[in-house]
């Protein structure tokens, strides 16, 4: 059985505890946790409700969003990224989710460099704390939350960076089309900190519109098992956003995806 969790995402408009209660009901073992959720809910009190119920924590989202192209602005968008490092450390998240932000009229590369410069201002603070980032490159449509677009380009930067607290999120629902996929899944699955899985039904025009597992085209048995080969340890967050998932309900949602997980045959 695949080491997975259920992103809070999924059941967006339910509270922190009522998600926690519900995943422990449906017998899922970890959560990927809304740092949104988390705060509105009472951080002390969210992670005692986190303690009793004997929920691990796979990821914490979000965190990020620089204005690459306006340094100015780069001192309290640190200063707000390492407090967030510190509540997922508190929560012993497996990884924080990072997002780069947007690059305005920069270039790609006048991007990276400052997104480099920043890394080297957080990574410092994500090794005190013992807590790694794991980058995720965002849907092409979503410039506004990075620059980084595809997994291949997510890998280069981690190459080069080359710290174990700077890893790569694996957005299926963006990848799973990409060009050397399964290459980069079977050299590169060491800088890869987080596969979150979703599915999509050819045809859709608009993101984020997902699937339950396995109601779409992505070949997930696939992908997952390219994982697993690859010797990845890491967790499969199921994050299901979308008109789709609102209209079916959280339940239903949930339950026709953990169905699909049981009855994979990976590994």
């Amino acid at each position: 059985m695949l080491k997975y969790s259920m992103d809070q995402a999924t059941t967006l408009s339910w509270p922190f505890d009522r998600d926690i209660r519900y995943y422990v009901e449906q017998g899922i073992p970890a959560v990927g946790i809304q740092r949104r959720k988390l705060e509105e809910y009472g951080v002390d009190k969210g992670i005692r409700l986190l303690r009793d119920a004997g929920m691990d924590v796979s990821c914490m989202l979000s965190t990020g969003f620089f204005s690459l192209d306006d340094d100015a602005q780069w001192p309290g968008q640190i200063e707000e990224a390492k407090r967030a490092i510190a509540l997922a450390a508190r929560v012993e998240a497996d990884c924080l989710v990072l997002l780069s932000g947007g690059c305005g009229a920069l270039s790609y590369e006048e991007a990276e460099s400052r997104f480099l410069d920043i890394l080297g201002r957080l990574l410092p603070e994500a090794e005190r704390m013992g807590q790694r980032l794991a980058l995720e490159p965002n849907n092409c449509l979503r410039v506004d939350l990075g620059y980084i677009h595809t997994l291949n380009d997510a890998l280069d930067l981690a190459d080069l960076v080359d710290s174990p607290y700077f890893t790569v999120c694996f957005e299926t629902n963006n990848a799973w089309i990409e060009r050397r996929l399964y290459e980069n899944i079977r050299r590169r699955a060491g800088r890869i900190g987080l596969v979150q899985i979703n599915d999509f039904r050819a045809g859709t025009t608009c993101t984020p519109s997902r699937a339950p597992l396995g109601d779409g085209i992505i070949p997930l048995e696939r992908i997952l098992n390219a994982f697993e080969e690859a010797g990845y340890d890491g967790y499969y967050d199921v994050e299901l956003v979308g008109p789709e998932i609102d209209e079916i309900g959280y339940e239903q949602a949930v339950a026709r995806s953990l169905e699909f997980l049981r009855r994979l045959s990976v590994g």
